[in-house]
């Protein structure tokens, strides 16, 4: 284990993946084991690609990166082991439905060790957490989604596409969740400004941003010119 579980709150990209719909589904009961094999065979590997794994039921899992070392490129890393999730999870989908939901958030995590949660493990809290497990129900047909924090520090890598916006305690504005479609052969970083953790926004530009962003993934993705004229 890490030593998050002696630490006081840490930044870190969490990945959460969630199969227990497929799980309980008595259609799937047969092919059930042979999912559970592939899917333990490649939860193993999170060390490998740099993460730490959490917590282990048994129709769900959580893993950590940055635990040991705040990288620049965690969140990066921790995308791109959910999609070869979400890749091998494809040989079992039914009607294009996936049967591994996988989401990632980034955000401080706090630890409270199993002596003292009284529930003889250690559990995990903060935000990034909770959110974690709410959006599952975001993406009834499976894939991965990301949070808007895990976004900011991956967008230019990946191909992705707004899903959603969900509210969250504490927050005076709804929180973004992007659905991730796959890593794009050419990046292009897109550099924040500012202070780490802090969006600033463009107040009553949500549409040109929007515009901005979809002519950008289609650039990107569609290798097509577009000209977009700014005034002002």
């Amino acid at each position: 284990m890490s030593k998050l579980s002696n630490a006081p709150a840490q930044l870190v990209t969490v990945l959460y993946g969630d199969w227990s719909e497929f799980a309980q589904s008595p259609e799937n009961q047969d092919r059930l084991a042979d999912f559970q094999h592939e899917l333990d065979q490649s939860i193993t590997a999170i060390a490998t690609a740099g993460g730490n794994l959490m917590l282990r039921q048994p129709y769900a899992f959580m893993a950590f990166w940055g635990t040991e070392e705040a990288l620049e490129n965690e969140a990066k890393r921790a995308v791109r082991f959910a999609l070869k999730l979400r890749d091998i999870s494809q040989a079992f989908a039914t009607n294009n439905v996936l049967p591994l939901k996988l989401v990632l958030t980034t955000g401080d995590v706090r630890s409270l060790p199993a002596a003292a949660s009284g529930k003889g493990e250690t559990v995990y809290k903060g935000d990034a957490i909770d959110l974690c497990r709410r959006v599952p129900a975001l993406i009834p047909d499976g894939g991965v989604a990301i949070s808007e924090d895990t976004f900011r520090r991956v967008e230019g890598i990946f191909s992705i596409r707004p899903l959603a916006q969900i509210p969250v305690l504490g927050k005076s504005e709804p929180v973004s969740i992007y659905r991730v479609l796959f890593e794009k052969a050419v990046h292009f970083r897109i550099v924040q400004h500012g202070i780490e953790g802090i969006t600033t926004r463009l107040v009553g530009r949500e549409l040109e941003i929007k515009q901005f962003r979809d002519a950008y993934e289609i650039t990107t993705d569609e290798r097509e010119n577009h000209l977009i004229t700014v005034i002002g």
